[in-house]
């Protein structure tokens, strides 16, 4: 098999590096392919995409460790989107190198790390990179043994938020304004230490590509709902899953109002607490 090369592709100048790479993803075009990739996924060189430390950490997300750990070879790319999300930087047709950027709390505030899967010509991960190398190590860190052992995960109907097909905040139904509010008011008295993962569902109606940036800004839109009344932003991510995680099928011949109705489950919003404690209370306080 002929090995795949590397593809620059000039931007125009009113876009950023990162903005080029979204829209090459959506236009089909790549931004970097490591060199050599064969049919089992091993490259020659790999390479990864150019972006700014101010780009990852504004478009970084703060993954689950325990879900990282899970990583191995042979997963499928359904498994990938489970454990990790959506890509940040990918090829469309048949792709074989994803990308990722991570974010991760320390000591001097935020370091960002990318993280790239070569998949094999049967599209099973099989080579995992990290860059700096030294992001690995936080693979075997030593969870924190007072941390929640169990994530927290709330649901929110979708539809209950929002009407259908919509997304922004000026389109927010007063109930689902009001379980945010109400959920805001929980989430930041939660300890520093907690990671926030909102993630939007959508049901399959519509294109593939719609439902996934649907289910993105819906996620997203809670995100900055939920930061403009006092949730530390830094504690949250958003990301999308479009229609590929539903909850429930609907089959046979039904008329398009039912059909709706029936998927209604699947359009949500799912917020995910981990490494949740209670905040300590002051000495000599009730």
């Amino acid at each position: 098999m002929q090995a795949m090369k590397r593809k620059q592709v000039r931007c125009p100048g009113v876009l950023t590096p990162w903005a080029c790479s979204l829209a090459l993803l959506v236009t089909g075009c790549t931004y970097a392919i490591s060199e050599g990739l064969d049919e089992q996924g091993n490259a020659t060189q790999i390479i990864f995409p150019e972006i700014t430390q101010n780009e990852a950490l504004e478009r970084g997300i703060f993954p689950n460790l325990d879900n990282l750990r899970l990583i191995k070879p042979g997963m499928t790319k359904e498994d990938l989107y489970y454990l990790l999300g959506v890509p940040h930087f990918r090829e469309t047709h048949g792709a074989r190198e994803w990308d990722y950027v991570f974010k991760f709390h320390d000591a001097e505030g935020v370091t960002t790390c990318q993280y790239k899967v070569l998949f094999d010509t049967s599209m099973k991960g099989r080579n995992f990179y990290w860059k700096p190398e030294s992001c690995a190590d936080r693979l075997s860190e030593q969870k924190d043994a007072t941390a929640s052992a169990e994530p927290r995960r709330i649901r929110l109907k979708a539809d209950a938020l929002f009407p259908f097909g919509k997304f922004a905040e000026q389109d927010m139904r007063p109930a689902g304004r009001q379980q945010l509010d109400e959920l805001a008011t929980e989430l930041k008295s939660l300890d520093s230490s907690a990671r926030i993962t909102i993630t939007g569902h959508t049901d399959r109606l519509g294109s593939d590509a719609y439902n996934q940036r649907l289910s993105q800004q819906r996620a997203e839109t809670v995100r900055g709902y939920l930061a403009a009344r006092g949730v530390p932003g830094a504690q949250m991510s958003a990301q999308g899953m479009g229609e590929h995680q539903p909850v429930t099928e609907c089959g046979g011949k039904m008329a398009r109002k039912e059909l709706i109705a029936c998927l209604e489950p699947n359009r949500r919003v799912e917020i995910e607490v981990t490494g949740e404690k209670p905040l300590q209370k002051a000495a000599g306080k009730e």
